[in-house]
């Protein structure tokens, strides 16, 4: 699985909508949306504050942590 994929499933997973996820980092959903759907990647900072959230690696989320 790639970030989008990863992202959708870890929301849904912790019940939280794209709304919600974008309050707790302080984005618009349009941002959350635009994630899942490849139209845009989080930054370094981003990715560390969603790892928090979830309570996973940035290389989890990224998709390669079996692997990197």
């Amino acid at each position: 699985m790639e970030f989008p994929e990863i992202l959708r499933a870890l929301r849904l997973q912790s019940g939280f909508t794209q709304k919600q996820l974008g309050e707790k980092l302080e984005l618009k959903i349009s941002t959350v949306c635009d994630w899942e759907k490849r139209r845009s990647e989080p930054n370094l900072r981003q990715l560390k504050t969603l790892g928090k959230i979830f309570g996973v690696s940035v290389d989890f989320l990224l998709g390669c942590a079996d692997e990197c």
